[in-house]
């Protein structure tokens, strides 16, 4: 049985990502990744990940079910409150 996961290919820029609960730019297990470059994450391990200074494009997919989960709530953009214009 094949366990689900989640993968990540960046199409432009670089994309750093290391596992954990709290984004660390510091953390020794920090991975960096460019263009044509793959991380595969399994699903139910905290994990992070953050953009170079100009940015990433990446493709995300995942062997389902697929469900984001946030550590801290507040950080989950379905919660943000919608701007009223």
């Amino acid at each position: 049985m094949d366990l689900p996961c989640r993968v990540v290919v960046i199409t432009t820029g670089s994309l750093t990502f290391d596992m954990g609960d709290k984004l660390s730019k510091t953390a020794k297990g920090n991975k960096t990744i460019g263009v044509g470059g793959f991380a595969v994450m399994p699903t139910g391990m905290n994990h992070y990940a953050y953009a170079g200074k100009k940015g990433a494009d990446f493709v995300l997919f995942g062997q389902g079910p697929v469900e984001f989960k946030y550590v801290n709530p507040a950080d989950d953009p379905r919660n943000a409150k919608s701007a009223k214009n």
